[in-house]
């Protein structure tokens, strides 16, 4: 039988778990991904990606900062959360101000109860740049960038895009027109298959970028042995019918979480 080596990592998150009294669908949720893999990551069954590495570290350094009632002091301190005792607490509570900067330079900033995220906004014309300049250091600068108010701080790559057209203007309360600048999450490659590119009627699409292009759509179906996905626009106009994409021509998947108009 085979042996499988469970990285210390895990090891430390499982250890975690226990002290806290967590259930397994907790954690889970907590990182963001399903109950599934995280029992294969528990078993040894599949490797921790940068992203889930950045989400442990946060996930108990937060916690060991709220048992020590510093959470709320914390003031305009960068918070790395590969070096959290690179944190510097100070005592003047006259103005509660957190700041947060993950690996991909995106910066959070937590003023009077509301979480702000300070990311670059990518454009058409950009694009090819982007590409080449995301490939090698996997952090974009922009000259402009556009602030949302988010739930929390968040170690996944955060990236804003202008809407070209009306294809997910259907009219509905959800729908995204022309011109509007949306928020995107990055979606972990290594999740595709395993419920990071989940059908969600409700939410505001998804922003996936291809070899050629920016494409702003829902994501209606995913063929696993194929490695297809079936995109759909809102607006029901004839010229905007659903067409098939392969995964194989795709960079990225952002969900779509915040919108501007």
């Amino acid at each position: 039988m085979k042996t499988q080596i469970v990285d210390n990592k895990v090891i430390n998150l499982i250890d975690f778990q226990k002290s806290k009294r967590l259930k397994t669908e907790e954690v889970a949720t907590r990182l963001g991904i399903s109950t599934s893999l995280l029992y294969k990551l528990y078993k040894g069954e599949r490797n921790l990606t940068d992203e889930l590495v950045e989400k442990i570290q946060t996930i108990m350094f937060e916690e060991s900062l709220q048992q020590s009632g510093q959470i709320e002091r914390v003031r305009k301190q960068k918070i790395e959360v590969n070096k959290p005792d690179a944190l510097i607490v100070s005592i003047d509570t006259s103005e509660v101000l957190e700041e947060y900067i993950n690996t991909h330079g995106n910066r959070f900033t937590r003023v009077d109860g509301e979480t702000i995220i300070e990311v670059p906004l990518l454009n058409y014309e950009a694009y090819a740049r982007y590409l080449d300049e995301i490939s090698e250091a996997r952090i974009y600068e922009s000259e402009k960038l556009v602030t949302f108010v988010v739930d929390k701080f968040d170690p996944a790559f955060h990236l804003a895009f202008k809407v070209y057209g009306d294809s997910m203007n259907g009219g509905r309360l959800n729908d995204t027109p022309d011109k509007a600048i949306v928020l995107g999450r990055e979606v972990d490659k290594n999740l595709w298959f395993d419920g990071g590119l989940k059908i969600d009627k409700y939410g505001y699409g998804w922003v996936i970028l291809t070899d050629r292009n920016i494409l702003f759509k829902d994501i209606v179906s995913l063929d696993k042995s194929r490695g297809i996905i079936t995109c759909h626009s809102r607006n029901p106009s004839p010229e905007y019918s659903d067409f098939e994409l392969s995964l194989r021509e795709v960079h990225q998947v952002f969900k779509v979480l915040k919108r501007i108009f």
